[in-house]
């Protein structure tokens, strides 16, 4: 996820957001998300 979509998401939805609602709003499952989140750190 680039850094203009996490601000974009930021600005748009606030800095709480489950993974569930970001999954919802990216269209994508919780797990990949998931692996994502862990690929970058």
């Amino acid at each position: 996820m680039s850094l203009l979509t996490r601000a974009y998401i930021l600005e748009k939805y606030g800095p709480r957001m489950t993974l569930a609602q970001l999954a919802q709003l990216l269209l994508m499952s919780e797990g990949t998300i998931r692996n994502q989140i862990s690929a970058e750190t």
